[in-house]
């Protein structure tokens, strides 16, 4: 269940919902617009929200999370992780796309399909609204996950819900 401060917030800050034909589900930063499709699961409409609640808040992400992520993508390439990140079989694709997006990318390549440069600030954000959307979803075992093996970008981005006036 998402936490009512959190409920409140995403309608006090609700962005414009607009149906489209396009073959994905994004956000659409300049309109604030989430463009859906007919095919478009829960968990795309939590990681758009991510980048809702992001763009509203002048990316905070990015101040935020730069030195966060930095932490866990040294440990996810420190040997003892390699070998156990591989040998993972996580089928689920915010999990998949926050390895792809940090670490040697070997698990992520089973789902991620993205056409455009991972810079930097792309993989701040993306990693943001993967986060976002797992906290959203409230599954104790993908939250485990995240807590495991990116602890410090976890941390920050309950800060960030926090200064947002939202709790856990």
């Amino acid at each position: 269940m998402i936490p009512l401060a959190l409920q409140n917030y995403l309608f006090k800050h609700r962005p414009i919902i607009q149906k489209d034909s396009v073959p994905h589900a994004y956000y659409r930063v300049s309109q604030q617009t989430v463009v859906y499709t007919d095919t478009m699961q829960l968990s795309t409409l939590r990681h758009e929200l991510g980048h809702h609640i992001d763009n509203i808040n002048d990316f905070v992400s990015l101040n935020m999370l730069n030195r966060t992520i930095k932490l866990d993508q040294l440990e996810l390439m420190k040997n003892k992780y390699k070998e156990e990140i591989a040998s993972l079989n996580i089928t689920e694709v915010a999990i998949n796309d926050l390895f792809y997006l940090n670490s040697s990318k070997k698990i992520g390549l089973q789902t991620r399909n993205d056409e455009y440069l991972i810079t930097s600030s792309k993989t701040i954000k993306e990693t943001f609204a993967n986060v976002f959307e797992i906290i959203l979803s409230n599954n104790q075992q993908r939250v485990k996950l995240v807590e495991q093996y990116f602890p410090n970008t976890l941390k920050a981005i309950y800060k960030i819900m926090e200064e947002l006036h939202v709790s856990r």
